[in-house]
């Protein structure tokens, strides 16, 4: 039974002090995280002149320890206490055994991406697909799809799709001049390169100061025919 359990310590009486989170997914896994809440009147031992060397508490996140979890109580885990999308996937993989949420299938399909697996991220966005139609789920799936080499499949996501993976679905087809339409910056510079625009290109990156962007720029300097440019 997954729970969370706090632990907090201080010598002062009303200030901020560090809240010690245990989140326990299972017997063997368990994440940790330090934050601050203020000092409860209820947690002061007026004897000891100190908080109470164990206090559990309610709040907006939790529950009292030992108590069974609610789909928020994971979707919290996952966002605050879990150190990498590894630790992500072990805790919405566990919510998602005890709760069909869009939100934890959405969050569960962007770790697993982050983490690589783009065919388990596809599998987790059609899943909260089926429970929820926002953008950001269409984003996901039209993103997700393309990731699989599933061109056709993504293209019936791009009419609700944001403007970046209208782009991207534009890319994906050879039409650069249309992806460059939904970009800005570098992305806009290297759609345009890809479609012979350098002109455009230049201008889309005329104020970015950075190492791509200066390798951007050789390299439309070695299409113009500049290879002086090209090889400073």
């Amino acid at each position: 039974m997954a729970t969370f359990s706090y632990r907090i310590r201080t010598t002062r009486k009303g200030i901020l002090t560090k809240v010690l989170i245990r989140f326990n997914v299972d017997r063997h896994t368990s994440f940790y995280a330090d934050t601050q809440y203020l000092v409860l009147s209820d947690a002061w031992d007026d004897k000891k002149q100190t908080v109470k060397s164990r206090f559990t508490f309610t709040d907006d996140f939790t529950e009292q320890q030992g108590r069974e979890l609610t789909a928020e109580h994971y979707l919290y885990a996952a966002q605050v206490l879990a150190k990498n999308p590894q630790e992500q996937i072990e805790i919405l993989t566990a919510a998602s055994k005890k709760y069909n949420d869009a939100r934890v299938w959405n969050n569960l399909g962007v770790a697993q991406t982050e983490a690589g697996d783009k065919e388990a991220a596809l599998a987790s966005f059609e899943k909260a697909a089926k429970l929820d139609s926002s953008k950001e789920l269409n984003k996901n799936l039209l993103l997700a799809n393309l990731a699989n080499g599933n061109t056709a499949e993504a293209k019936k996501y791009a009419a609700a799709a944001d403007a970046e993976s209208k782009a991207a679905m534009a890319a994906a087809e050879g039409d650069y001049k249309a992806a460059a339409k939904g970009l800005t910056g570098y992305n806009e510079a290297i759609a345009l390169i890809q479609s012979n625009d350098l002109a455009g290109a230049k201008k889309a990156i005329a104020k970015d100061n950075s190492a791509e962007a200066d390798y951007l720029r050789a390299v439309i300097a070695a299409k113009e025919g500049d290879l002086k440019t090209a090889e400073a």
